[in-house]
């Protein structure tokens, strides 16, 4: 079970998505354009794009989390839709998607056998890599959403933080 603390994320901007999501039948929120540098007259590199990469449709409407794996070859992708999409690099091919009512964040085990995901319905989950295979989820692991979720460098350990403003410590084993 995990031990609250205090401490708030400071992260308001999932409130809106969390807001879109609530309203029955009404579809993820548009990805808004631009970004840093935009109005600077700085485009994105096309190369860098999931949507130039992908065949139609694109793989999200709006990509809300990118997550390296820590040795490198594999990228989890989050998107409005909240899809988790698992990709090799360098090249960008897709090895496995699983749709998911909440996800918006995710994180990569150490060992990068296990991602785990948080979103709007207050749960954790872990997935098997490569395949995305649910092994567990933590049920109610915050009052409302989990916004953010980090493994410990050994593994043994996940810290989430929700809208609940707690902090929690998990042992990923008893997840």
């Amino acid at each position: 079970q995990g031990t609250p603390a205090t401490g708030d994320t400071g992260d308001s901007s999932s409130s809106s998505v969390a807001a879109a999501r609530q309203d029955a039948g009404s579809s993820p929120p548009e990805c808004p354009r631009g970004g840093p540098g935009a109005a600077e007259g700085i485009s994105p590199e096309p190369h860098l794009s999931l949507h130039s990469l992908a065949k139609d449709p694109a793989p999200h409407r709006c990509t809300n989390h990118l997550e390296f794996s820590p040795a490198g070859g594999l990228l989890a992708s989050v998107g409005s839709e909240a899809t988790i999409r698992l990709w090799t690099l360098p090249k960008l091919r897709e090895l496995a998607h699983r749709p998911d009512s909440s996800n918006k964040h995710a994180a990569f085990s150490p060992s990068a056998e296990v991602l785990a995901s948080c979103g709007n319905d207050g749960a954790i989950k872990l997935w098997l890599v490569p395949s995305l295979d649910l092994r567990a989820v933590r049920e109610s692991a915050h009052a409302g959403e989990v916004r953010r979720l980090a493994y410990a460098p050994d593994g043994a350990t996940i810290i989430s933080c929700g809208g609940d403003s707690a902090i929690r410590i998990w042992s990923s084993s008893a997840l």
